[in-house]
């Protein structure tokens, strides 16, 4: 019965409150979630001021707002790993997680190059994925049964990363592709003006297919070690890990042969695209057909 109070009692037991108190460490993980895309937000928008304006202090307040935004970002996989969850297991922290990525190694290319100018393409690439990720993704989505949380995490921590490398190669390329046919054309505009040297942008393109050769070995090597110690393990002909493995050995190669000048720019770009379609058929298609990566 109601006694008058804010409580209701019963002949059965005590009084009680109708809605238990919220979980202190969900309110923290939903509330990083709505913040993280905003802060990505305002670090694209500093970076289009320093891309239309060439201005300083807003270079500088938008490498101060990316690193606030990732950390943050950061944090909040973490805390939701703290509740007992797997982050990375569920689709749409995969695509806030890439673009978290995307935007780690275009700043450590960055603070490498020292040419602040292009950051808007990258860093509004992590905050459209990240504002995508929020939307679509659940935080407290539960993992698939029999799946090694710990192992695979790192797993498809390294797949994001190499994925991203291969996303910023992409968009580093078809710019060098648009410089350099406007420069054949002479075509002439603010975007274009603002837009780095060809050379700029094939170091960005070059830079960023060595970062996916790094972390795309990172994950071959973590996805044997979990398929080694999970239930499911599965065939080394099975469809993913074929594609995978190809994917890795395709951009092995671009990266040597560009490195060694064996490559023209241009081919590398347009290569370098051919590398994040083929990535993004492996992750949205192949793994469909995949014993290994089913659930995922």
């Amino acid at each position: 019965m109601y006694d008058g109070s804010l409580q209701w009692t019963g002949n059965s037991g005590p009084a009680r409150h109708p809605n238990p108190a919220p979980d202190p460490m969900e309110a923290l993980v939903r509330a990083l979630h709505v913040v993280v895309p905003v802060l990505w937000t305002a670090a694209a928008a500093a970076y289009w001021v320093v891309f239309v304006r060439d201005d300083l202090p807003a270079a500088r307040w938008g490498a101060r707002l990316s690193l606030l935004a990732a950390l943050l970002h950061v944090s909040d996989l973490a805390a939701t790993g703290a509740a007992g969850l797997a982050p990375l297991l569920q689709p749409g922290t995969l695509v806030s997680g890439m673009g978290l990525a995307a935007a780690l190694v275009y700043l450590v290319l960055e603070r490498k190059i020292r040419k602040p100018s292009i950051g808007v393409f990258a860093i509004a690439t992590a905050a459209l994925l990240a504002t995508v990720g929020s939307a679509i993704g659940d935080p407290f989505a539960t993992a698939p049964e029999g799946v090694p949380t710990g192992r695979t995490s790192l797993h498809v921590a390294g797949a994001i990363a190499g994925y991203a490398g291969l996303l910023l190669a992409a968009i580093f390329g078809a710019l060098l592709l648009a410089q350099q046919r406007a420069l054949r054309n002479r075509r002439f505009g603010l975007f274009w003006e603002r837009l780095p040297s060809i050379e700029l942008l094939d170091s960005f393109t070059r830079g960023s297919l060595g970062a996916a050769t790094i972390f795309l070995t990172v994950t071959i090597g973590l996805g044997h070690m979990a398929r080694h110690y999970s239930d499911r393990m599965g065939t080394s002909w099975d469809p993913k890990v074929i594609a995978t493995n190809l994917l890795w050995l395709l951009t092995l190669l671009t990266f040597a042969a560009r490195k060694s000048k064996r490559m023209r720019p241009a081919v590398a770009a347009r290569v370098s695209i051919g590398l994040f379609a083929y990535a993004f058929a492996n992750m949205a298609i192949v793994s469909r057909f995949s014993q290994v990566h089913a659930g995922l």
